[in-house]
């Protein structure tokens, strides 16, 4: 190879580099997640159609009856659960169902052939095709969701958010919050809220990078922009609190 090869080859390595770390982690065109991508925000890159298409109802018999949590979807199959709790995965091409699991299941999420979900009190990785366990994890809460992303798992415990390895499940750190809110994930970090205030989490080891003691649980996170935008109640005086919105800089938590 010569040296002008050389610097062609260099260029070229250099601009796929640039082309896969380009690619957002989040939205795709699927819907892998309970709110689509990890910043909370609900979007997705899939288009409607141009034409009206007829929806087509796949019937799943008396057994099967749906909760009100959102399907997953992703390469051709839909994840559900059902008011019982039992998690039926269905190829919606043919209407047929792959596989189903008995249990008190929460809504999935799927990245590749793995699928991660908390059952009752345990966060399970399983095969999304076959529905076949690969690992479990004790400690977790069902109340919400599970994020899977740069290799890890982040999932609420009860009193904490946790971090497990998505290839083992092997716990890499947990930090105690109280009454958690359901995470979000943006640019490296994780937001959380609980009794203790609004907190970021450095997602490599757990260490809170800045927190927000004013504002407390039960708040609806977005990202955007490195901006969080916040729904909250905010407290008044005695038994009186007004629903506010708050922008906040991502980064530092400050007030915008």
């Amino acid at each position: 190879m010569n040296y002008k090869n050389i610097i062609a080859y260099l260029i070229l390595i250099t601009t796929f580099i640039q082309v896969i770390y380009a690619q957002p982690i989040n939205p795709s065109n699927e819907w892998p997640y309970f709110r689509g991508s990890y910043d909370g925000a609900g979007f997705s890159l899939s288009k409607a159609p141009s034409t009206f298409v007829k929806p087509r109802f796949i019937a799943l018999g008396n057994e099967f009856i749906l909760h009100d949590d959102p399907p997953i979807v992703y390469n051709k199959k839909v994840y559900v659960v059902t008011t019982n709790g039992s998690l039926i995965c269905i190829d919606y091409v043919n209407g047929k169902i792959l596989w189903k699991k008995d249990g008190d299941y929460g809504v999935p999420t799927v990245v590749g052939n793995r699928l991660y979900v908390i059952d009752h009190a345990t966060l399970k990785c399983l095969d999304s095709n076959t529905g076949k366990e690969i690992w479990s994890k004790e400690g977790a809460s069902r109340k919400f969701e599970v994020i899977v992303v740069e290799g890890k798992v982040i999932y609420a415990g009860r009193v904490s958010l946790n971090c497990s390895d998505a290839k083992t499940g092997k716990l890499l750190w947990s930090n105690m919050i109280v009454n958690i809110c359901e995470p979000s994930y943006y640019k490296g970090k994780i937001y959380a809220s609980g009794l203790g205030g609004l907190k970021c989490f450095n997602i490599d080891n757990g260490d809170i990078i800045w927190k927000r003691k004013d504002i407390g649980s039960w708040n609806t996170l977005a990202l955007s922009d490195d901006k969080l935008i916040i729904t909250f109640d905010k407290y008044v005086e005695k038994d009186t609190y007004i629903g506010s919105v708050i922008a906040l800089n991502a980064n530092t938590g400050k007030t915008l």
